[in-house]
């Protein structure tokens, strides 16, 4: 018996052709997921080259069916697009079926089936941490609506963070019908925007594709060669381009080498035979330091280095024995730590707390080596903790690490050569990384739009901003839809605009934090199908991570429910948004959209205006309200300017605000030229 089960087997095997590949459908089309409606719908998959594909969607309410069949091709990839189909919430069951031509015999080889699929409306949300932050971080509003709320037809899916340097066809996601349980876990303000049009909108489905990654950059987020046409970052992304040419054709195979040789004139007291992380090196020559402590209290003219720093620490058996953890506090900027010759972990951002476990083996009885490589990049840097975050933690014990140190330095050289890069790294920081590692795998879908809240991460460069997001919409309408958002105008695309955040000034000054949250009020209003939610009156300017995302998703919701469903409201459903401003028997006059029943919060004058000159030097403005629901600006007493050109709202990080319109939204940060 056993003989003819092996027999069976062999000949099961060799029967299938070398490059037979199991039948799969993208995973975005799991069991439970939203189709989305009124588009031509694109389905796709893999399977073995030279077989066919049959995929048949029924309704099995009524029993109405869909069916295409297509080809795969040589890569062993297999597509094809349904015909536009309407909202409906009757379950609708996906069948797949992969047929082989077997002697002039088509035969069945595989099949799939997915259940429960509704159609509807899916948007994308996107973003950075603000976007990612769920119930878990400690929601203030809204909190009860989450652990009560169930939504047959609210569904929800979450994109696996990673990025790629290369576009990725895979998909890590999938869907869940709204639950307390499985809407803890997706992002707040994906959930509060999908909640406010399912309150609105019983009758449509909504689905939510959660694709969003905390500290990251709007220039990973799309195509390299869209990075092409942002002036500021032509140069960039063309030696972006270069460089995964030149891994590509051979680069990767010399890595390891480049990369020896570069070490070795960075770090050469690192790469010699014993190095300082080894437990046998002699450091007795080396002078000492005291620690926690900044680089550049330390040494002068600092501007950066690599400085190599090891002490001592003597154990008994017992405690050589025990669990243990290295604590040392924050290091600017980067680490790599060991213990007795064998690394114990490694840090690269500046002011994250450095805790690392021990595994068991590391420690000896008597004398341990701690040693710890640290790289500053520019002219502040070093130990920033408190001397108690340094210590070795034996069991309940601490030990302190907070003495003297052995260090050996080696100065910034600004002429050095970079270090061969990773080019095929998943860093989520690189140009387009994420583009390819989280929408790219998406973007055949046919999808309603998207919601994006993301900027602090690019509050080091305001000046590209608004070009790098206008790139990055345009991108993703080229993409989504088979393309067709880009002339068919079905793709809306709405704003969060960055919330009040650190402290304000008494004089006005520049602030990158304003301009960012300029460039989206830009992007909103002057990009076709754009909008833009003020967020300056519900942040926290202790907390870059504000706790209230119920009023942004309900904002959010309120645009897409007024401009892209049409919806009526007898109130603004929007913040007030400045349309022009002319000079009048020499005043300024602003009108704005949005602004019925234009009033302050606190029955003062509006506050946080400024005008200028022609040489863009700011100073404080007087305003007032006018029966027109314009504002009037004057020049305030004492000030130099003469001949207003350009204003400015809210320019800061926290900003007194007190102007908002009949539905008490506020009026966001912009910049205008008086026309």
């Amino acid at each position: 018996m056993k003989n003819r089960y092996f027999l069976t087997t062999i000949l099961l095997i060799m029967a299938i052709p070398a490059f037979a590949a199991r039948l799969n459908v993208c995973n975005i089309f799991q069991s439970n997921s939203v189709l989305q409606r009124d588009k031509i719908l694109p389905i796709w998959g893999t399977a073995t080259p030279g077989d066919s594909v049959t995929i048949t969607i029924s309704n099995t309410v009524n029993g109405a069916t869909q069916i295409q069949t297509t080809s795969v091709n040589s890569a062993g990839e297999w597509n094809t697009n349904f015909p536009s189909h309407k909202v409906s919430t009757d379950e609708h069951t996906m069948f797949i079926q992969a047929f082989r031509d077997t002697n002039g015999e088509l035969k069945q080889i595989d099949n799939l089936t997915k259940t429960n699929l509704v159609y509807g409306d899916i948007w994308i949300c996107s973003g950075q941490s603000n976007m990612d932050m769920s119930y878990g971080w400690g929601l203030v509003e809204g909190k009860e609506i989450i652990e009560q709320y169930n939504d047959k037809f609210l569904r929800m899916a979450t994109m696996h963070r990673h990025g790629s340097y290369q576009p990725d066809k895979r998909v890590f996601a999938n869907w869940s019908s709204a639950t307390p349980n499985s809407s803890k876990g997706f992002s707040a303000v994906g959930f509060f925007f999908g909640y406010t049009l399912r309150q609105a909108m019983p009758e449509i489905p909504i689905g939510l594709i959660g694709s969003s990654y905390g500290g990251t950059w709007a220039e990973s987020w799309l195509p390299l060669e869209y990075l092409l046409n942002v002036p500021g970052m032509k140069a960039e992304a063309q030696q972006r381009i270069d460089d995964i040419a030149f891994w590509e054709n051979g680069g990767k195979n010399t890595y390891e080498e480049r990369l020896k040789a570069w070490e070795i004139n960075h770090d050469p007291i690192g790469t010699q035979t014993p190095s300082p992380k080894d437990y046998d090196f002699d450091s007795s020559t080396w002078q000492t330091i005291q620690l926690p402590n900044k680089f550049e209290s330390l040494f002068e003219n600092w501007e950066g280095g690599l400085i190599w720093l090891i002490t001592e620490v003597t154990l008994t058996e017992d405690q050589a024995m025990q669990s243990a953890t290295l604590s040392l506090g924050a290091i600017d900027d980067m680490d790599t730590t060991y213990i007795n010759g064998t690394k114990v972990g490694n840090t690269s951002y500046w002011s994250t707390k450095r805790s690392y476990n021990i595994k068991e083996g590391i420690l000896k009885a008597g004398k341990n080596i701690i040693a710890i490589k640290s790289e500053d990049t520019n002219n502040s840097g070093g130990f920033i903790s408190s001397p108690d975050l340094l210590f070795l933690q034996i069991g309940e014990s601490k030990i302190s690490l907070a003495k003297e140190w052995k260090y050996n330095l080696k100065r910034k050289n600004n002429n050095e050569e970079p270090r061969p890069e990773i080019i095929d790294s998943s860093n989520k920081d690189i140009l387009g990384n994420l583009y390819n590692g989280m929408i790219y795998p998406l973007t055949p879908m046919a999808i309603k739009g998207a919601i994006w809240y993301q900027g602090c991460g690019n509050e080091r460069r305001p000046d590209v901003y608004f070009d790098i997001l206008s790139q990055l919409i345009q991108s993703w309408r080229n993409n989504f839809n088979g393309g067709s958002s880009s002339t068919d105008k079905q793709f809306p695309f709405y704003i969060v605009q960055l919330p009040n955040y650190r402290g304000e000034s008494k004089k006005p000054r520049e602030s990158n934090w304003a301009h960012i949250r300029n460039s989206q009020a830009m992007a909103g209003s002057t990009i076709e199908n754009c909008g833009t939610v003020a967020t300056i009156d519900i942040g926290n300017p202790r907390d870059i991570h504000p706790k209230n995302k119920l009023d942004v998703g309900k904002r959010l919701g309120w645009l897409a429910l007024a401009e892209t469903y049409g919806k009526k409201f007898n109130k603004e459903y929007a913040s007030p948004v400045p349309l022009n401003a002319k000079l009048k028997d020499g005043n300024v006059v602003l009108q704005l959209k949005h602004s019925n029943g234009l009033k302050t919060t606190d029955g003062e004058a509006p506050k946080s205006f400024q005008l200028a000159d022609e040489n863009k030097v700011f100073e404080w403005a007087d305003a007032t309200i006018s029966d027109s629901n314009a504002i009037i600006l004057t020049p305030r007493e004492g000030t130099a300017i003469t001949s207003p050109r350009y204003i400015r709202y809210a320019w800061d990080g926290s900003p007194t605000i007190n102007l908002v319109n009949e539905s008490n939204l506020p009026l966001g940060t912009f910049e205008l030229e008086i026309k």
